[in-house]
């Protein structure tokens, strides 16, 4: 899925009210309305990390959306414990 929405483009108007024109106006504005109620749902469709993804990309980490930027990873599910020697509590 693109994640540009098209403009509408409208040819220039008859000097006179014309009725397909206005037809043609109409039709152009319920294709945009369209695309941006399907970019909605794109929105939350989106991967949560931004590898592989091109600069400017969008993508969700920790419930924010952000735009991919060149040498910036975002990873996720990483995670690490370690642990070194063994402490005692004596109350």
């Amino acid at each position: 899925m693109s994640s540009r929405v098209a403009p509408p483009r409208f040819g220039s108007p008859p000097k006179e009210y014309d009725q397909t024109y206005f037809d043609e106006i109409t039709r152009q504005f319920s294709l945009l309305v369209s695309q941006i109620n399907n970019k909605e749902r794109f929105l939350s469709d989106l991967p949560t990390n931004n590898i592989n993804l091109k600069n400017g990309a969008l993508y969700q980490h920790d419930g924010f959306v952000k735009v991919t930027v060149a040498n910036e990873i975002s990873l996720s599910g990483i995670t690490a414990t370690g642990s070194i020697g063994t402490v005692s509590v004596t109350v």
